[in-house]
């Protein structure tokens, strides 16, 4: 546990620095329209139809915010999913206890940042929990089956079960 904490606070420690960087490059013309970006506000612009053809810019530069803000456990989570699964054994079964562990004990946490993932790294995540390295496969089928009826978890629940294991 202490190594995948010294894991954690080695990766993101930089990336502090290279969300505020993305911050102040964030495209000023066309800001998030958003006062308070949270995962759900988030969501909810993402899934908008675009107005205009400044639209997908201002998504981005709220999604920019959110992981810039430092008040979203959910926004380093995503990034570090986004990364995938680390090269290496041990890196990689550290990497998988901790997304199992979050699945199993904070399923709807997990369940919120992997509706912001793209295609890709969902999938990834998806098939890391169906091949689970280090937690039994009953528990995270429980853990997801809790949210199979939560239509904003539904498309992930369902890729989950339905993806051959």
């Amino acid at each position: 546990m202490r190594i995948l904490f010294i894991l954690i606070v080695v990766v993101l420690g930089p990336f502090s620095n290279i969300l505020n960087a993305a911050d102040n490059q964030r495209d000023v013309t066309h800001p998030c329209p958003l006062s308070d970006v949270t995962i759900e506000s988030y969501l909810e612009l993402k899934n908008a139809a675009p107005s205009d053809k400044y639209a997908p810019i201002r998504k981005i530069n709220c999604y920019l915010k959110l992981l810039s803000d430092g008040k979203s456990d959910q926004a380093i989570l995503v990034s570090l999913m986004s990364l995938g699964m680390p090269k290496g054994v041990y890196s990689a079964q550290e990497y998988s206890k901790f997304v199992e562990y979050l699945c199993v004990n904070k399923t709807k946490f997990l369940l919120d940042a992997m509706n912001l993932l793209d295609d890709a790294s969902l999938n990834s995540v998806v098939s890391l929990l169906q091949n689970p390295l280090v937690t039994n496969s009953a528990d995270i089928d429980y853990a997801m089956n809790t949210f199979r009826s939560e239509p904003s978890y539904a498309t992930i629940v369902l890729r989950y079960f339905e993806t051959e294991k």
